[in-house]
């Protein structure tokens, strides 16, 4: 595990590291090599994205697009056509309308 976490961040290696010492069911990341790294390790990835889609999609969030504009209007870095299509997903259209 060690020599695949190796490049990481403190933060993405510590993650990698918790998650399978603690054989958790998903570890929350963000960083592409890093999720690459935790999947070839064989742990469950998710990103904010899916989080907030499972909120919306259980009512805990009730409105997902409002949540991604101030997401965004905050400096959060997100990929637009990412939200987008999880608006989609969702069946909630586009970002901006």
């Amino acid at each position: 595990m060690e020599s695949a976490c190796a490049g990481l961040g403190a933060g993405e290696r510590s993650v990698i590291y918790l998650a399978s010492g603690l054989k958790a069911a998903v570890v929350l990341i963000e960083e592409d090599r890093a999720r690459r790294v935790a999947k070839n390790l064989g742990l469950a990835v998710a990103g904010s994205i899916a989080v907030l889609e499972r909120g919306a999609r259980l009512k805990k969030i009730p409105d997902l697009r409002s949540v991604y504009l101030s997401l965004l209007d905050q400096g959060i870095r997100f990929n637009a056509d990412l939200l987008e299509q999880s608006l989609i997903r969702c069946g909630l259209g586009k970002l901006k309308q």
